[in-house]
């Protein structure tokens, strides 16, 4: 995965946090509080995600709102065969058979020494069964990993044909998909599994009730969020009261005056009172050129959709449908404030508000058209003091006065400098808002703002609100994929509480000898990589040895922090915030201070290197440049990625294979960005990266040979299929490549020092074949042709091309599969490696 700015930034929709998101839109029922055209400022993120798996689409997930997934599938893992009232998955009845096979192994042993124990030979024949018994790994571990891995098989087909589907033949047979489920994968279907566990907590009795408790204020959040019949009876009056009138009423509801209206002071309350980005955003980073201060940086957004939906021919109805949501929304408020106005006042009005609210948004897409991100935006020169941004500018917002409301007037004054991510873009943007004609000024922009404030708060409310934000979501992308209250607020604590959370995941679900024990994987596959990296070919010596030592000051952090066991410490955490249970748009408020507090406490500390930037329960992991730490949480130390009682054929082919990609980002051109110290600045040196750009040609050169799909597409007559963008997805295929050779090769380490394991109990497998049959089961995955389709006309590499690739440049490969020469899984290009 990619590092937030690298190749393939797309522009679109981006939260503050890092995202796991299915990247086709979903309607979560969350609002999307900031929109940016970029990634945000997590500059030195190698990143992954359950849906994503190169670095293209990295960025577009990075770029989508934050908790958007397909319903939950309640679906086992190893299908169901029922007789009568009973149930029983394939996996238990492969256990049985195994079990009963060793039974009746053992009873014709028996049976044979009983009656020929006369009989040199049958001896003989006895103690070579009994040997080949006893080479075999029968621990209850093994029995589950075998069988999980020969259900997903297709031994139909020819290994040295296409492995992927040797290997993952089955996978889609075992993982149906649903109406409302277009995708199941290994990692998908641990976080449901997570998120299942998790509800079941958050629904459960609360066991420390005082008031100050992280649990009880998380459980009351929740069941508050969940209150539907609370929701239906407030209707949308509770926006009327605590955020129209504070905002000095609304046009709509013929209670506002224009002559009171102050820009500066609007723009205040609602990006940081209420949270929502109107005009632009701004975010806390940690500053690029030094990783012990942080920065503001200031960044487009105000848009309700992407911005291409705005100005494109083809897309006129859907901007038509997204006034329809506009109107709608409108309505209903005024329904619920009981206005009294005539239909046909009411009606003038509305449409007023529709069409300036979609005016300004339309310009704003315009501006976006016609920029592009500044270069550079940490370097000094380009940084700007909010004195000087106010006055070029023309003081249409006073940046000084609004950052002291957000971080207050002791931590930013005028002499503050920060980053601005849009530079171009925020510049015609504020020329935009002081050329609007003066008549119409307070009237519009106030429109705009109330517009950005419904829309983000409109699935927060009662069922008609969030009825019409699904229909334009229906309007918008053709079909329905909604989480329903429970996940919509399951995504809300996700978001707000992460830290209570995942303490209650941890204490709950987790081992901490899968924790411990899987330090011992990355260990291995470090030692490996940072062995290997003087046999080199493209690197030059100077870069080797400060890849070498940006690997050995590396830091990984497995699991989750040790906080999560004090249940003082996250009630600390927590402490300032006041959670009613019977008022969830109060808390929802309450929870914008917070967030304020928090954004504040950033700014003025510095960067705390020991804090976790992923939730306990994610199923990801990813290479932070910026720390030099690679992260991977308690969620993926799970079954089938990893289990620390299952042999380590297992668990370096999958676990392995993935610490050895993300390690591998930390040293190639993305990684040799940042040194050890997560400082930025490039370490590669001039031959070193045009040595690497030769190894990107020949990789460009493996992936352009492949073509993705037939995919069945809805309204078209003829299959479609895609070509793979080599050169787009070159530097992600070293990565892989590379990634699985170092685990295959640290696995072989371990073996000198630990000694060979038994094998699986599945036939006619070495312990090698079931290293790459566990690697390639790791990105086994079910998908309906409109999802992959999606996915690969906006560049996602295939798991079929991405696996079968990999493993057919290696040679370690070829010949544990003995695959012939020219064989589709014997390349007869070998690019070089890490």
């Amino acid at each position: 995965m990619s590092d937030a700015g690298s190749p393939g930034l797309s522009r679109g929709v981006a939260t503050l946090k890092f995202t796991k998101t299915d990247s086709t839109p979903t309607n979560s029922g969350s609002a999307v509080r900031f929109n940016t055209r970029n990634a945000g400022s997590n500059s030195g993120l190698s990143f992954s995600n359950p849906n994503f798996g190169d670095s293209n689409t990295t960025q577009a997930t990075m770029a989508d709102a934050y908790k958007e997934f397909d319903r939950s599938d309640t679906s086992p893992i190893i299908p169901e065969i029922r007789i009568r009232s009973y149930a029983f998955r394939v996996r238990e009845i492969i256990l049985a058979v195994v079990s009963v096979v060793a039974i009746l192994g053992c009873l014709v042993l028996i049976a044979l020494v009983a009656t020929n124990n006369k009989s040199e030979e049958n001896v003989s024949a006895v103690a070579q069964a009994q040997k080949a018994i006893r080479t075999l790994c029968t621990d209850a571990s093994c029995l589950k990993a075998a069988s999980y891995g020969v259900s997903n098989m297709n031994t139909s087909v020819n290994p040295c044909d296409n492995f992927y589907q040797y290997a993952c033949g089955n996978y889609e047979t075992n993982n149906p998909l649903n109406p409302t489920l277009r995708q199941r994968s290994v990692f998908w279907n641990l976080y449901y599994d997570n998120e299942d566990k998790l509800r079941t907590l958050l629904e459960a009795g609360t066991t420390r009730t005082s008031s100050w408790s992280a649990e009880k204020k998380l459980k009351d959040f929740f069941k508050s969020c969940i209150d539907d019949y609370g929701k239906m009876r407030t209707g949308g009056k509770s926006f009327i009261t605590k955020i129209i009138q504070p905002l000095g009423g609304w046009d709509v509801l013929n209670t506002f005056d224009s002559s009171a209206f102050n820009l500066q002071t609007s723009i205040q309350k609602t990006s940081v009172d209420f949270w929502t980005a109107a005009l632009f955003t701004f975010r806390v980073a940690t500053d690029r050129y030094d990783r012990t201060r942080r920065v503001i940086e200031v960044d487009m957004s105000g848009m309700g959709m992407s911005w291409p939906y705005f100005i494109r021919e083809t897309t006129q109805q859907i901007r038509n449908d997204y006034k329809k949501f506009m109107r709608t929304v409108a309505n209903l408020l005024a329904q619920d404030s009981g206005l009294t106005l005539d239909p046909d006042t009411l009606t003038n009005k509305v449409e007023t508000f529709v069409n300036d609210a979609f005016d300004m948004e339309f310009q704003l897409a315009n501006i976006t058209a016609n920029t592009l991100p500044s270069g550079d935006p940490h370097n000094h020169v380009n940084r700007i003091t909010l004195n000087d941004f106010t006055t070029q500018t023309n003081n249409v917002i006073d940046f000084v006065s609004f950052f002291q409301h957000m971080f207050g007037s002791n931590n930013v004054n005028g002499n503050t400098r920060v980053v601005l991510r849009e530079d171009d873009w925020l510049r015609r943007m504020l020329s935009m808002v002081e050329s609007l004609p003066d008549a119409d000024k307070p009237r519009k922009l106030h429109n705009y703002m109330m517009w950005r404030l419904a829309q983000s708060y409109a699935t927060e409310l009662s069922w008609e609100y969030i009825h019409a934000s699904r229909q334009f979501f229906v309007d918008q992308f053709g079909y329905a994929s909604f989480l329903g209250t429970n996940k919509h607020c399951f995504s809300i604590v996700d978001t707000k509480f992460p830290d209570a959370l995942g303490s209650m995941f941890v204490q709950d679900h987790f081992s901490e000898t899968n924790q411990k024990q899987a330090e011992e994987i990355v260990k291995y596959v470090k030692q490996e990589i940072i062995d290997s990296i003087g046999q080199n070919k493209f690197l030059d010596d100077a870069t080797k040895e400060k890849a070498k030592r940006k690997l050995q000051a590396s830091t990984d952090k497995m699991g989750y922090p040790d906080i999560y066991l004090n249940e003082a410490e996250i009630d600390n955490i927590y402490q300032d915030i006041t959670i009613n249970r019977s008022d969830y748009f109060q808390n929802l408020l309450n929870l914008n201070v917070f967030d304020q507090k928090d954004w504040t406490r950033r700014l003025t500390r510095p960067e705390d290197k020991t804090r976790w930037v992923l939730n306990s329960y994610d199923t990801f992991m990813f290479f932070y440049n910026s720390w030099n730490q690679l992260l991977v949480p308690a969620g993926i130390l799970q079954f089938p990625v990893y289990e620390w009682t299952m042999p380590h054929y297992f668990n370096f082919g999958s676990m392995g294979g993935l610490m050895g990609h993300y390690l591998v980002h930390a040293i190639d051109t993305w990684g040799g960005s940042y040194d050890e110290n997560g400082a930025y600045g490039n370490w590669y040196t001039n031959a070193s990266r045009a040595g690497y750009a030769e190894v990107e040609k020949c990789y460009a050169s493996v992936y352009n040979n492949k073509t993705m799909g037939p995919f069945q597409i809805v309204g078209q007559t003829a299959p479609q299929t895609v070509r793979v963008y080599g050169a787009r997805f070159a530097w992600e295929g070293i990565a892989e490549t590379s990634g699985v050779r170092h685990a295959y090769k640290a696995y072989k380490k371990w073996i000198a020092d630990k000694g060979e394991e038994k094998l699986t109990p599945s036939p006619h497998y070495t312990n090698d074949q079931s290293f790459f049959l566990t690697y390639a089961q790791t990105y086994c995955v079910a998908r309906t042709d409109a999802l992959a389709y999606y996915y690969a006309s906006r560049g996602r590499v295939s798991e079929d091309i991405r696996v079968n690739v990999a493993l057919s440049q290696l040679n370690e490969f070829t010949s544990t599969f003995n695959c012939p020469k020219n064989s589709p899984m014997n390349s007869p290009t070998k690019c070089d490696t890490y």
